[in-house]
Order: C-alpha cells, then sequence, then structure tokens
C-alpha cells in the first residue's frame, strides 16, 4: 500500500479498481486491518492519524490552526487543539461533534487531498484567531516556506476586513510568533522597532528598539542548548555599544508590562549613551 500513502493515504473504490485492486483484494485489506473503510466508497491506509480519520470519514479537509498546526515551527495561537474541518456547503453539522467546521470557497489548490492549500488555512485562521495571533501566522508561514510569496499578495487581497489594518504592519523578516508579539506590542507602546537586524562579528539580531536596545526572544525548542553560543552572541552585541535583553514566552504573554517597563527603562538608559558614543565616531 505504499502508493497509497504516496498519494495523500487515500483512494476510493474507484481509484483501487484503476490500480488494479479487485474488490475482493480491497475487502480482504480491510479484514486485515491493512485498509480503513472511512465512509462508502472511501478508503484510507491503517496508519492514517486521527484528525485525518475524521476528515476522511465526512469527506471534509482538515482547516486552520489544525493545518497550520501540522506544519512544524506554524504559529497557531491558542486554538491547536481543536479539530478545525472544511466540508461541503451541504454537509450535516451533528456528523462530526466537537469538532469546528468551516464551509468557505477554496482558493489555493492543495497537493494533500486532507488538508486544504496553505492560502485558504490562513484565510480561515485570520477569521478564528485574535488579529496579532494571525498575523504571527502569516509571518511564520512565510519565513518557514509554507506559504510562498506569490501567494502572499493574493492572501493580503482576500484578507477579511478585519485584518486590514493590521496586514500593514506585516513584516515578512520576522522568524517567530514570539518576535512578531514582541514587535507588535513595541510598537503599539510608541517604540521605533526594526526586524532581523545584522551586527558586524554577532549575527543577527532579532529586534532592534529605538537604535539602541536590542531583544533576543528565545523559544525554548531552539534555545535550549545554546548557552555559552547565546551569551557569546550577547557579550559581541554589547561590544557595539548595543545593550542586548533576552525574554520567553512568559516574558511576552504573561508579565509583558513588567518587559516592556523593562525595556522603556533599558532604553532611557542607552539613548543618550549611544548618541554620544556616535558623535564620538563622527
Amino acid at each position: 500500500m505504499t502508493w497509497l500513502c504516496n498519494r495523500g493515504h487515500i483512494a476510493s473504490a474507484r481509484d483501487l479498481a484503476a490500480m488494479g485492486v479487485s474488490r475482493r483484494a480491497v475487502g480482504g485489506a480491510v479484514a486485515e486491518g491493512r485498509l480503513i473503510r472511512c465512509r462508502r466508497g472511501t478508503y484510507a491506509c491503517a496508519h492514517i492519524d486521527t484528525h485525518e480519520g475524521i476528515a476522511a470519514a465526512v469527506g471534509g479537509r482538515i482547516d486552520c490552526v489544525s493545518a497550520l498546526a501540522r506544519h512544524e515551527n506554524v504559529w497557531t495561537g491558542p486554538l491547536a487543539r481543536e479539530l478545525h474541518l472544511r466540508v461541503d456547503p451541504r454537509f450535516h453539522a451533528d456528523a462530526t461533534a466537537g469538532a469546528v467546521l468551516h464551509w468557505r470557497v477554496a482558493h489555493g489548490e492543495s497537493g494533500q487531498p486532507l488538508e486544504v492549500a496553505p492560502i485558504d488555512a490562513l484565510l480561515q485562521a485570520m477569521t478564528c484567531l485574535s488579529r496579532y495571533d494571525a498575523l504571527a501566522a502569516v509571518e511564520s508561514a512565510v519565513h518557514l516556506g509554507y506559504l510562498g510569496e506569490t501567494d502572499l499578495g493574493r492572501l493580503t487581497k482576500l484578507a477579511p476586513q478585519r485584518m486590514r489594518v493590521i496586514l500593514k504592519r506585516l513584516d515578512v523578516r520576522s522568524q517567530s510568533g514570539l518576535e512578531t508579539f514582541t514587535r507588535l506590542q513595541l510598537q503599539d507602546a510608541g517604540h521605533r522597532v526594526e526586524c532581523q537586524v545584522p551586527i558586524p562579528g554577532a549575527g543577527v539580531l532579532d529586534l532592534l528598539v529605538d537604535d539602541c536596545v536590542g531583544i533576543e526572544t528565545d523559544g525554548e525548542k531552539w534555545h535550549a542548548n545554546r548557552f555559552h553560543a547565546d551569551r557569546t552572541k550577547d557579550v559581541l552585541i554589547e561590544a557595539w555599544g548595543i545593550r542586548v535583553l533576552r525574554i520567553g514566552r512568559p516574558h511576552i504573554f504573561d508579565e509583558w508590562p513588567t518587559t516592556l517597563a523593562a525595556i522603556e527603562r533599558m532604553v532611557a538608559e542607552s539613548a543618550p549613551r549611544l548618541r554620544a558614543q556616535l558623535r564620538g565616531f563622527s
């Protein structure tokens, strides 16, 4: 059944017949547990995952944050634990208890029979997520290659009205949802923020606030084993006269007022000193 895996784990009885698989062979494979009968005339690999199985059973596709969550590190906000499905307009909602159902028209071509195209997953996420979470999803999707640059323009044109203003703040240089949220909240507080700033000899700084304070947003997954390398980077950036603050998810989402106060104090203390240094180089 390798060919079935390669075509997206699902096939109709007609597809199986076209491959030379007889009804008897299909029945035997189902009895042996090598095939699963999802619904009348539709079969799937035995190792299909739970969400795929539900989608196949109702003739739908995995959608919205559930589709985003299937692609590593694309931002999903707080809703990824719920199963979101795109179903036919004629579908009766009571057939999938507990799932969040969507009936939107598709705008992209998906290479997966049980998952919507990236542009459709992100368009739906713009409705289900908060505006900041939705923007973080778009930025991370572009950075990770889940959404191609050519589809980004279409996405912004098709975006719901509630997203039009926030999309003007989109920065495709952003490399994580943590970075997106930090940038947006600092901008909301009136600060000028640059994203992914190269510092000679030190690498790239996640965020530069008011030209004088650097912010590194550390996700546990990527930074758990980088203690020495991260501190070396901080030392090299400090050598340029830029103070550095490393923050993680709790500082951004749970303790933001305190985090913002710390950043603003660093800016207040650093800006005059940095301007004096720059005058000395002129």
